[in-house]
């Protein structure tokens, strides 16, 4: 679990400032805390578009005494933690692009030779088949962008 001194770091002056501004628009009362139900709101507010499922599950990791509030600090785990999740999943976006653009054939697969071309120079033609290998969890021969992508996360990427 984050604590609010790594979340108030992960984050500038400025985005702390913003978060504080959005925060006490819907702290009516001024006692410190928001409700739950009104994060949504705050969230759409800043830009960010959690699903129910995924706002329920930051609520859970945050909200750790059930009470159904959130304080600032609390506030400021919950913008860091959904702050990583849009970048994740731009990541991802990038990634599948990558995964379009190597699949010369269109075939929504790659093949050991796309691999070849695409990491020619960067690596030899044993490592590249030790890398589809790894990667090809279905044992099938082709890539598809689910193994692309798990085996590029699994290294980091």
């Amino acid at each position: 679990m984050m604590t609010a001194e790594e979340a108030r770091g992960a984050l500038t002056p400025q985005q702390v400032d913003d978060f504080q501004s959005a925060f006490n628009i819907f702290d009516s009362d001024g006692g410190g805390e928001i409700s739950t139900r009104e994060l949504l709101k705050v969230f759409k507010m800043l830009g960010f578009t959690p699903t129910k499922d995924e706002l329920d599950e930051i609520i859970e990791v945050v909200d750790q005494d059930g009470s159904g509030e959130i304080d600032f600090d609390e506030f400021l785990i919950m913008m860091v933690m959904q702050l990583k999740e849009e970048s994740k999943s731009q990541d991802e976006t990038v990634l599948k692009d990558a995964f379009r653009i190597l699949d010369s054939d269109k075939d929504s697969y790659l093949s050991v030779a796309e691999l070849s071309v695409a990491l020619a120079g960067a690596a030899s033609e044993d490592e590249i088949k030790e890398l589809f290998d790894d990667a090809n969890k279905k044992g099938d021969g082709k890539l598809d962008m689910d193994e692309f992508l798990a085996a590029l996360q699994a290294n980091g990427h």
